[in-house]
């Protein structure tokens, strides 16, 4: 139960973790104060709290898969953030962007919309322990220690990301924020699996032997990417997908603001 509760809190931290790491790292040349990053934060924690609340509510919905699909649209709601995010980075970074809320307002949303995500996952599992004593102590030991090694880790990234200079440090957070989305995708596309909605396929590789989805490598994947060891070809079409419309946002943003910067220089 204790190894548990390390291996499924520490993949949902992880994820907010590394997300509030890159975004930092990415946006630490521009002189902002952090009061969209607390802002951010307590709504999701508020938000997590409540998706938690109305849980039975929400999956008596779509007769019975509503809490996959609102999960689902979710992710996918966040990766729409995340390309505007993309879109905005780069705006600011190529110094066209004259008012910087916007970026913060997306900023915070993404941030916001994943620790519900992964908050209400963690409070949903809690649920079912609360009536468990025993089990309970095992249950909140092990959410302390992942919990601590996630937001760990998420400190070192962000350290790491710091060492190189601007303009590295901004093209590797839009790879991560490319990857991350894609990771979205990936878990939305699985829960619609796991849901009907999309048709079930024999896995197109089995990669557990090599990285297990349990093990700290896999769950540090996992947050960046979505890693799965098991995935369908649907996934796999899916998340190759949604990396190459990042790009296609980056290239194209990336052309239209250099062109404006150029015309009015």
């Amino acid at each position: 139960m204790l190894l548990t509760s390390v291996i499924i809190v520490l993949r949902e931290i992880l994820e907010a973790a590394l997300l509030i790491s890159t975004l930092l790292a990415a946006t630490r040349f521009i002189c902002i104060s952090h009061n969209w990053l607390r802002i951010s934060i307590s709504s999701g924690i508020a938000g997590a709290l409540l998706l938690a609340w109305q849980l039975r509510w929400i999956s008596n919905l779509y007769g019975g898969l509503g809490y996959e699909m609102s999960n689902a649209l979710l992710q996918a709601f966040i990766y729409v953030v995340i390309l505007v995010l993309i879109a905005m980075l780069i705006k600011v970074y190529l110094r066209t962007a004259t008012r910087k809320k916007p970026l913060f307002f997306f900023m915070g949303l993404a941030l916001s919309l994943s620790i519900t995500r992964e908050g209400s996952e963690i409070l949903i599992y809690f649920s079912g322990f609360m009536h468990t004593k025993e089990a309970l102590s095992s249950v909140m030991i092990g959410s302390i220690i992942g919990a601590g090694v996630g937001f760990s880790i998420g400190a070192l990234f962000y350290f790491l990301l710091s060492a190189f200079d601007q303009s590295i440090s901004l093209k590797i957070a839009l790879a991560l924020l490319v990857l991350v989305g894609a990771g979205m995708c990936s878990q939305a596309t699985m829960l619609l699996i796991q849901a009907d909605v999309l048709p079930s396929q024999r896995p197109l590789w089995n990669t557990s032997s090599w990285i297990p989805e349990s093990s700290l490598p896999g769950q540090l994947l996992y947050a960046l990417m979505g890693y799965e060891a098991t995935p369908s070809p649907l996934q796999v079409g899916i998340y190759v997908a949604s990396v190459l419309v990042s790009f296609v946002v980056i290239v194209v943003f990336h052309h239209l603001y250099s062109r404006s910067t150029n015309s009015n220089e």
